[in-house]
């Protein structure tokens, strides 16, 4: 049974105003101040109306068929306890489906929250293996160039060492050549000549200085 928004606000005032109503009051004629105790049945009139009435007015309609108040509220109240008990038969339907509605809104709300912590766990899972990831490329990466400096700074060392002495090597062939005699230039001219040149060769050589092998996929 489907009942748009607009109809079921409109049947509810309507509702709300008749009940108003219900005072167990006598109604009076509005035109002859009498008791209505008749009603019309042709199909054109259907209004309850007073003894003046079913004389004087509506003549325009031939007549009125007339019964009384007591047995026509008797015919149309069997009709209308036969319409409540089946509203009340759609009513039980309706909050069944309600609430099975409410239920699986619940469940939903449920299941969205199992779905929510589902996903903050996985972004936490997934957070922490790449923050230990970047630690250790980034462990790997100091370690890759601390070797290259150990590398360098012995390199840069042993280069000092040779320059050192070199220049005394060179120094000692100055001092035989300008200082000495002829006799002990000779006497040491193979061995000054011989260091001159092994470190003047040693100093020639390019510095083995290691690359960094480093990737950072691997």
């Amino acid at each position: 049974m489907a009942v748009s928004s607009q109809t079921s606000c409109a049947g509810l005032r309507e509702l709300g105003n008749i009940k108003k109503k219900f005072e167990k009051r006598t109604l009076f004629c509005p035109r002859h101040d009498e008791v209505l105790r008749y009603f019309c049945e042709k199909p054109q009139c259907q209004t309850i109306i007073c003894k003046d009435c079913t004389i004087a007015d509506y003549r325009d309609i031939g007549g009125h068929r007339i019964t009384s108040v007591e047995k026509i509220v008797t015919k149309y109240e069997n009709t209308f306890r036969d319409a409540i008990k089946s509203g009340r038969t759609e009513l039980d339907q309706i909050l069944k489906i309600e609430n099975k509605i409410s239920e699986q809104i619940d469940e939903n709300e449920e299941r969205r929250e199992e779905l929510e912590n589902e996903v903050n766990a996985i972004y936490n899972e997934l957070i922490a293996h790449i923050t230990a990831e970047r630690e250790r490329i980034k462990f790997k990466l100091r370690k890759a160039f601390q070797m290259q400096i150990n590398a360098i700074e012995k390199v840069h060392s042993q280069i000092k060492t040779d320059a050192k002495q070199l220049k005394q090597a060179c120094t000692l062939n100055e001092r035989a050549v300008d200082e000495g005699s002829q006799q002990e230039f000779m006497s040491v001219r193979n061995v000054l000549s011989g260091r001159l040149e092994e470190f003047t060769s040693r100093i020639r050589q390019e510095p083995n200085i290691p690359k960094i092998d480093f990737t950072i996929r691997e």
